[in-house]
């Protein structure tokens, strides 16, 4: 068998197993053979979810949270390692396969406060947690407890007649003091070109709302919605969408984020260009919403295996760089940093406790707790 037929066989594994969960590159079309090597990479990092146990991955879990609709490819230039406004982040997971399946994940987060009293260390509460996840007969739950004594239950319930397109979950929030809660009920569709999810939520106890969340894709194009009605004030707090193509070299997205809960008008409309070259991915992302229009310029580049550098710089010229490495397949080192380049010299403040923002972030991946 010819190297390229080997390669193109893989690809088609990828992508097949890759659909199967409703991962990015769902429904994509790849024109020539040439295309293929580079395709198999990007979707063998996308779809790395794929290879773990089930229970790593729920059904659930690939139409939640509602605030981030699709996984973009701007998000991983963007987003993703940014940790220069935490001076210390340690987070990581664990599973185990006997005698029952489990995961469990955590993020600690230490920041440096500086006030009168003095310079202190302290552990942000509100951004520490613990997740603990496992499957129970044909049951799947999840518990989450913040530093700030709040807690969630999520529950995966079987599917609807043995229909594995159709996944009823409920969720249940609250504290340790039990006076305040939230909670929903709902159910998924897990096509294979379409996720959608219809769920009845409240956040206060005396608003109930109805939620639609869609993405669906067809060839490259990518449509994504998210739409929030309230029962109780016959109001669209939430009206949101993201259009895209996604090509093996570029993609495109233009969102629209409701920034007005009372009436339905217009909100933050953003245009994102995703342009990738062999090892490096750059970003061009326009934004307009009430406070005018902004704009940020990103860089992912991937120096070689276990090493790369993510970097963006917005409009006022705040340069922020997040550097990764990959000791070994499961403990990376990111380290983080921002510069204010339009304050010259005094972007540096040696009178503050860090000059200027720097965070470190270890993180250990799958841990296997054996008996």
């Amino acid at each position: 068998m010819s190297t390229t037929s080997t390669t193109e066989d893989r690809f088609q594994e990828y992508k097949s197993k890759a659909s199967a969960v409703g991962n990015y590159a769902t429904g994509k079309v790849y024109e020539t053979k040439a295309d293929v090597k580079q395709a198999v990479q990007r979707v063998k990092e996308a779809a790395e979810d794929v290879f773990k146990p089930s229970y790593h991955s729920t059904p659930a879990n690939q139409v939640r949270p509602l605030k981030k609709l699709a996984r973009l490819s701007w998000n991983t230039i963007l987003t993703d390692d940014y940790c220069h406004s935490k001076l210390l982040t340690a987070k990581g997971k664990a599973y185990s396969d006997q005698p029952h399946p489990f995961t469990t994940n955590f993020k600690a987060v230490g920041n440096v406060k500086q006030d009168k009293a003095g310079t202190s260390f302290q552990i942000d509460q509100r951004n520490t947690w613990a997740k603990f996840l496992t499957t129970f007969d044909k049951y799947f739950l999840e518990a989450r407890f913040w530093g700030d004594q709040r807690f969630r239950l999520f529950v995966d319930l079987p599917y609807v007649d043995n229909d594995k397109n159709y996944k009823p979950f409920a969720t249940f929030r609250t504290n340790m003091n039990l006076n305040a809660w939230k909670g929903s009920l709902g159910i998924n569709y897990l096509g294979n070109s379409c996720k959608a999810m219809t769920r009845l939520s409240t956040d206060d106890q005396t608003n109930i709302y109805l939620d639609e969340k869609a993405v669906a894709r067809e060839r490259n194009w990518l449509l994504s919605t998210y739409l929030r009605f309230s029962l109780r004030d016959f109001t669209l707090p939430r009206y949101d969408f993201i259009v895209g193509y996604e090509t093996v070299d570029y993609d495109f997205y233009l969102s629209h984020d409701s920034i007005n809960p009372e009436k339905i008008a217009l909100g933050a409309i953003a245009a994102s260009l995703i342009y990738r070259y062999r090892d490096y991915s750059f970003c061009t992302q326009m934004r307009n919403d009430l406070s005018g229009t902004s704009y940020t310029l990103g860089l992912l580049y991937k120096i070689n295996k276990d090493l790369q550098l993510r970097a963006k710089i917005d409009d006022e010229f705040a340069l922020s760089t997040a550097w990764r490495y990959r000791a070994n397949n499961k403990v990376s080192l990111v380290l983080g940093t921002q510069w204010n380049l339009s304050l010259g010299a005094k972007a540096v403040d040696f009178s503050k406790a860090l000059p200027f923002p720097i965070g470190l972030t270890f993180d250990l991946s799958l841990i296997h707790i054996s008996e």
